[in-house]
């Protein structure tokens, strides 16, 4: 079924530690907030945008 890459499926190892390594590096805070911060920037700039246009519509501005 292709599902032998899963890292929760998979059975403790040398593959599932070289796996758990890359993910634990490339999703923590750091490592995110660096390859991201150009499009939160962008998009905490349109919700101060919408925010100040129209701040009746607080609720709806937060939903998008």
């Amino acid at each position: 079924m292709g599902w032998d890459w899963n890292l929760i499926l998979m059975a403790y190892g040398k593959v599932f530690n070289a796996y758990r390594r890359v993910v634990q590096q490339a999703f923590q805070p750091a490592a995110v907030t660096k390859s991201y911060r150009s499009v939160m920037e962008h998009e905490v700039i349109a919700f101060l945008d919408r925010l100040f246009t129209s701040p009746q519509d607080l609720i709806k501005h937060i939903q998008q």
